[in-house]
């Protein structure tokens, strides 16, 4: 990844990204317009991941964008090195610790067949 691509990537998950979870695994999420889905495809094809909708609930139209398992695992050192001090920077934090034992689970999986590593 070059520097723009870092940049749109910290950008994105600063200010529209959301580190969260059910009571199994780890989820970085981003919501946005259904009319502006492209960011989230962006972040799709730099990370992985997937983008699920169009949704609309209360009269809000949006798609998500969700990195989870060993796309997020890999995810990871990258926003650790790079993610901006924020307050999005301290929930980050809070989270990694939250789902410590699941992301460690998820980067001592062996790859699957046929999945290349970065």
């Amino acid at each position: 990844m070059n520097d723009f691509e870092i940049g749109y990537i910290m950008g994105l998950v600063v200010g529209e990204g959301s580190f969260t979870g059910d009571r199994r695994q780890a989820c970085l999420q981003v919501k946005m317009h259904e009319r502006d889905p492209q960011p989230l495809r962006e972040l799709q094809r730099l990370l992985g991941g997937c983008v699920f909708g169009p949704y609309n609930h209360n009269d809000r139209q949006y798609y998500v964008y969700a990195l989870r398992g060993r796309a997020l695992a890999r995810a990871i050192p990258l926003l650790k090195d790079r993610l901006p001090s924020s307050w999005k920077r301290q929930q980050f934090e809070a989270w990694l610790e939250k789902y410590r034992e699941h992301l460690e689970h998820l980067t001592t999986l062996p790859p699957r067949r046929g999945e290349v590593i970065p």
